[in-house]
């Protein structure tokens, strides 16, 4: 993971870490659960909520961030195609 995580290249707005503290993740889920849907074409409750649980993670986190690029990694064989 480390050395895919210095490897990879991501664009500049996933190279800062998000407070989900600071996010009313009650508007941002479903808008997420849609662009997953559009992204993959189909609905997929996996996808979907792996991706919430990274949010929820960042919330019980000390510092409360999640790191974007992280999610990437984590999410790209799920969504390479797009």
């Amino acid at each position: 993971d480390a050395r895919l995580m210095a490897r990879i290249k991501v664009a500049d707005e996933l190279k800062t870490r998000v407070d989900v503290r600071r996010v009313n993740l009650d508007i941002v889920k479903p808008w997420i659960a849609n662009r997953i849907t559009e992204l993959l074409g189909v609905e997929d409750d996996v996808v979907t909520l792996y991706v919430l649980s990274f949010l929820d993670n960042g919330l019980k986190a000390k510092d409360g961030y999640v790191d974007p690029k992280a999610m990437q990694v984590h999410l790209t064989g799920f969504l390479e195609k797009n």
